[in-house]
């Protein structure tokens, strides 16, 4: 399991449902190289955690068994940016499931 940034701790964030959140910057990923040339695709998850202005400030792969596509997902879900949350009228740090279909097989 990879991880990266620094998730905040449970007892801060609440695990939403992904549906609530809404993507403002970023959103693709580039398939490396080398993932590309050996035509790699997985399908695995990424717990992304969101500080209270959307920002990702960590993510962790779950179930990802190669590890170019799960360091290439996790590097580019720290790029993004979400609409801010709140929860009872309060910006809140939330964190997410985000199914992730990384398909370097398709790439030309």
């Amino acid at each position: 399991m990879g991880v990266v940034g620094a998730p905040i701790e449970s007892n801060e964030s609440q695990l939403i449902d992904q549906s609530r959140v809404r993507l403002v910057k970023g959103g693709t990923m580039q398939c490396p190289r080398e993932a590309a040339r050996q035509k790699l695709a997985e399908k695995f998850k990424v717990q992304i955690w969101l500080n209270p202005e959307g920002k990702v400030i960590g993510a962790r792969a779950i179930d990802a068994k190669n590890e170019l596509l799960m360091n290439a997902a996790l590097q580019s879900v720290m790029q993004w940016t979400f609409t801010p949350l709140t929860i009872d009228g309060k910006p809140a740090g939330v964190s997410f499931m985000l199914p992730v279909d990384f398909r370097c097989d398709l790439v030309a």
